[in-house]
């Protein structure tokens, strides 16, 4: 994949769906836009599993302590599932909430 070239691509379309009129997006929105909210969201993180292990089958199972039940740990697991599915393509990542 040739990142430069799908980048200039994402940039374009950018540029085209957040016109000052918001004419593009109307019908897709459903209704007239009144501002565009130019937001970059770089990531700097530093992600961390409780437990990773991989077991004799190929699964990557994924465990998740929380002696606390936070309420953010779902999304937190949620985040570190789609990472992992990038990381370890065509396994089956198995997480557990503990």
């Amino acid at each position: 994949m040739n990142f430069g070239e799908n980048n200039s691509f994402d940039v374009t379309t950018k540029l085209i769906l957040g016109r000052r009129d918001g004419a593009v997006v109307r019908p897709i929105f459903g209704g007239r836009v009144v501002h565009c909210h130019n937001i970059e969201m770089p990531v700097i993180e530093n992600r961390r599993a409780d437990l990773l292990a991989e077991t004799q089958n190929g699964d990557i199972h994924y465990l998740e302590v929380d002696t606390q039940n936070h309420v953010s740990v779902l999304r937190r697991m949620g985040r570190n599932y789609l990472h992992l599915e990038e990381q370890f393509p065509g396994k089956r990542i198995r997480p557990v909430l503990w």
